[in-house]
């Protein structure tokens, strides 16, 4: 499971020769977060144990910088169609966690607690990364303010 939060600050200019089209920049931060749960049943004719739970969480922070262009179609005097089309950089560096390992067996049970960045499949640390092209459609609405 991963999960992300992003605070952004957004700059946007209109261009006055063409009503509704804009472009813009955003900066801000992402915090990201994976969770991570196997569950290994092992026959019970072998001498490993019965049955194996590893859960992991790890944790990070990183930047955020976008781009993007769109276009706002006014309805009506305070409502309007509006689509957005960007791009944004969300990286996070070598998420920090930790991993417990829960073992149940016919000769007891054990519990080990490793802490460390995520790793890949090959053992190697890993970044998180949430970018990516992004489309958005909706409608947008005037809260009030002098024309």
């Amino acid at each position: 499971k991963v999960s992300a939060l992003d605070v952004v600050g957004t700059l946007g200019l209109w261009v006055p020769s063409a009503p509704g089209f804009h472009f813009g920049a955003q900066l801000g931060l992402v915090r990201g977060t994976v969770q991570r749960e196997c569950v290994y049943l092992i026959d019970a004719f072998t001498v490993m144990p019965n049955m194996q739970l590893t859960q992991g969480t790890w944790k990070g922070t990183g930047i955020v910088l976008g781009a993007f262009t769109g276009y706002d179609q006014p309805l009506t005097s305070q409502l309007s169609f509006t689509s957005r089309l960007g791009y944004r950089y969300r990286k996070i560096g070598r998420p920090q966690g930790m991993v417990i390992t829960t073992e149940w067996g016919d000769q007891g049970n054990a519990r080990e607690v490793e802490t460390g960045p995520l790793l890949d499949a090959d053992g190697n640390p890993m970044e998180l990364d949430l970018g990516g092209f992004y489309f958005k459609v909706g409608l947008s609405m005037g809260l009030g303010g002098g024309e």
